[in-house]
């Protein structure tokens, strides 16, 4: 069972990311917030990649936020003025 939780993570100055978090199973969500308080040992197996992958998208955001400049900007900026667009129907 998947379920779609939208996470808001903040710092102590008041800056705050979004995101998705993929959770995975009964109970990831339980295992992986504890993960954010500081000294906190590596992850328990069980922790969904997907669901840390969540919470990592909301620490880019805040970055991005606090520098004044987007997440791909953070990232290597933009690298095509386009992009091909391919349309596929059938199965």
């Amino acid at each position: 069972m998947r379920n779609d939780t939208i996470a808001a993570v903040s710092t102590p100055a008041g800056m705050g990311g979004v995101a998705v978090l993929r959770v995975s199973g009964a109970g990831a969500l339980d295992v992986v917030l504890p993960l954010l308080e500081p000294a906190t040992p590596l992850p328990p197996r069980r922790a969904s990649l997907r669901t840390l992958a969540g919470i990592d998208q909301a620490l880019w955001d805040i970055k991005g936020k606090a520098l004044g400049v987007s997440v791909s900007d953070l990232l290597g900026g933009q690298v095509r003025d386009k992009i091909r667009v391919h349309s596929w129907i059938g199965g």
